[in-house]
């Protein structure tokens, strides 16, 4: 068995139309036969690949999510140059 390419991104950006994102991503995962955890949300931070023996996902799952990392305060907004 070939290794896995696990790949952790968090970035900033700009988002509308999450629900048909989330359906465009999955539809893009699934035939990519890719697995995993995609959080869509306006904030994020840099990406990570590491590799693993085996598969770590069993799906893939798209989820929106309000924040990422919650600061527990309603009036935080980050700015990011």
């Amino acid at each position: 068995m070939s290794a896995v390419t696990n790949i952790s991104t968090y970035g900033f950006a700009e988002l509308t139309g999450l629900k048909e994102l989330r359906d465009e991503l999955i539809g893009d995962c699934k035939s990519w036969e890719l697995k995993g955890t995609i959080l869509l949300s306006s904030e994020g931070l840099k990406r990570k690949i590491s590799v693993s023996e085996k598969q770590p996902f069993n799906r893939i799952l798209v989820r929106i999510q309000k924040e990422i990392i919650s600061f527990g305060m309603e009036s935080i907004m980050i700015s990011v140059r």
